[in-house]
Order: C-alpha cells, then structure tokens, then sequence
C-alpha cells in the first residue's frame, strides 16, 4: 500500500515538473521569436514613430507625453512635448541632426527657452540670455529599437526570469498581441510589474504600462519624406 502511494507521488510529482518545463519552454520559444521578429527592423534607415504617454495618477491630472520621431539615413527630427490633461500650457522640445549639424530647442510652460546649437547651449529666462558650453543633445537613433522609449527588447536578455513571467494573447490597439507580465525590468520600481502588448507578426511593441505610465506605440517604415525632416530656425 505504501508502496503504491509512493508511485502515485512520484508520478504526480513528475507530471508537475513536465507541466512546468513545458510551459518554460513555451515561453522561452515565444519569446525568441519576438527577439526574431524584431531583430529585422534593427537596420532600417527611413521610419517614423510616436508615443503617447501619460499617468492619469500624477497630481490628480493625466500627464500626457508625446513624442514624434522620423529618421531618414544620417537625419532625424525629434519632436515632443509635454502637458497636463485640460491645461493649455505645454513643455516642447525638438532634436535635430543632420549629420553635420545638432540642435535641441526646449521651451518650457514658464517662458524659460533653452537652445543647443553644435554643443553652444543658450538659455533665456526673463529676456536675459546665457550661453555654455553643452554636452552633446542626443545619439542619433539610427536603428529602430534604440530609440529613446522602447519599441522592442532583447527578449531573451531583458526578460532573464523567464519562469516567473505570464505570457497569453490578446487584442491591443485593433493588433493582435501576446501578453506579457514580468517583474524585475521596470527601472525605476523593478518590484512592481511591467505589462507589455506586443504585436505577434512583427515583436515590436504596441503598448506598455511601466511604474504606473502607460506608453502606447505607433510606427510606419519607409514613408519618411525630407520634408519631414526640416532643420528648425533659431
């Protein structure tokens, strides 16, 4: 009799470990795939890309961040801004590169404007202009997933506990999506949990909540025209 349970033990304690494995190596291969997937986009040279963010938490008001980007070759044109939900006044910046030429504009909702010209920083508050010497504004983003919010991971890298994380299917943005929850990848709380949507046929991202911001996606390839990419007047 003892024998028997023992067998039945073992047994049940074998089909959990089967259970287990397999569902780790149903992530590991989803996940793998992503990273294929979006290894492809890596390399291309003509792409735009917006990002919506906000925190409906912050000061009882929705902060809402919005970035535009187009990249075509050595050029780009960065575009942003920042506001509260029902206020009119907005934070705005704007990058620019041209492989020759690097400016950054910041004007800010107070009237403080700032502007980075080669490295010559200039910033104006109250009609009074100071000039310094500035490090340089930003890196060229020249590939798609090393632009300032992610639009993809190195799946494999960044999500180093695979067994811990959730994956299913669902629908994001009219795309269909896998599901993903993990701990440990949010910067600035890595105990809370990250959710990220990302689009089945291609591994870029659709949409992510990270330390309570949610950032939703959007990319078009090879439909940058120059004159999306006009250098901005100083």
């Amino acid at each position: 009799m003892i024998k028997k349970l023992l067998k039945i033990v073992v047994l049940i304690i074998i089909f959990v470990l089967l259970g287990m494995t397999i569902l780790v190596m149903r992530k590991f291969v989803i996940l793998h795939r992503l990273d294929e997937l979006s290894k492809k986009f890596e390399n291309i040279e003509n792409y735009s890309y917006n990002v919506i963010g906000y925190n409906p938490d912050y000061n009882e008001k929705a902060q809402i961040t919005g970035i535009t980007t187009y990249v075509k070759g050595n050029k780009y044109l960065i575009n942003g801004n920042r506001y509260e939900q029902g206020d009119n006044n907005k934070d705005v910046s704007m990058f620019y590169s041209d492989g020759i030429d690097e400016i950054g504009i910041w004007i800010r909702s107070n009237g403080i404007k700032s502007t980075t010209v080669n490295g010559i920083n200039s910033t104006t508050i109250d009609g009074v202009t100071t000039v310094t010497e500035s490090l340089t504004i930003t890196g060229n983003p020249s590939k798609l997933t090393e632009l300032g919010m992610p639009c993809s991971y190195s799946w494999l890298k960044e999500l180093k506990n695979i067994g811990s994380s959730k994956i299913s299917t669902d629908e994001c943005n009219s795309q269909k999506c896998y599901f993903i929850q993990v701990k440990g990848i949010a910067e600035l709380e890595p105990d809370k949990e990250t959710k990220i949507w990302v689009n089945k046929e291609t591994g870029i991202i659709v949409r992510q909540i990270d330390n309570d911001c949610v950032y939703d996606y959007k990319y078009s390839v090879n439909n940058v025209k120059d004159s999306d990419i006009v250098k901005p007047e100083i």
